[in-house]
């Protein structure tokens, strides 16, 4: 907690030489000064505890929109606070991956359980019952996502994060359940 109007004054008064000339007393102009100045210092004061805040994007609220510039968050208005948070926070700790295992650890992140199906090429000799396709099909992997109530604002904050960070090797197919 920051000091408040009333603390500056008195912090103020304090450094002032003593003599009747530095006496601060109501009515004289000094007096209006050094008020003036308690007012300015306790107001910065309460910046400073604020700005604490937001230099942790989970937290910011002020500086949200130059979090999301700085990475490159695409910004919708109707997105409320907290989702814009936790989008510029995916963005932050998203290390990059080319594996499928980052993918499965930002859908947790996010609050969904990423199930993903991948496919083999149909060979002489391959097991049955897997799932055999042609010879494209077998660069493709189909991500399966419930989606559910408390993850529902995350639904974009994904598909943003795994289309910009798709494998160049993989096609990916999002299945929202």
């Amino acid at each position: 907690m920051g000091l408040n109007t009333s603390d500056y004054k008195e912090v103020l008064k304090a450094l002032f030489p003593s003599g009747l000339a530095w006496k601060v007393d109501p009515g004289k102009s000094i007096t209006a000064l050094v008020e003036g100045f308690a007012s300015e210092l306790a107001r910065y004061d309460a910046s400073l505890n604020n700005l604490l805040s937001e230099i942790n994007p989970g937290t910011a609220v002020d500086l949200l929109p130059d979090w999301e510039n700085l990475f490159g968050c695409p910004w919708n208005g109707s997105d409320p606070v907290p989702v814009r948070q936790a989008n510029v926070l995916a963005r932050m700790t998203a290390v990059g991956d080319q594996s499928l295992g980052y993918f499965i650890r930002m859908a947790q992140q996010l609050g969904f359980n990423l199930n993903i199906t991948e496919y083999e090429q149909a060979v002489a000799g391959s097991v049955a019952g897997c799932l055999c396709v042609n010879q494209y099909y077998k660069f493709t992997a189909t991500f399966n996502l419930p989606v559910t109530p408390a993850n529902t604002n995350n639904k974009q904050i994904l598909q943003n994060i795994v289309l910009q960070n798709q494998p160049a090797h993989i096609a990916i197919l999002l299945n929202w359940q």
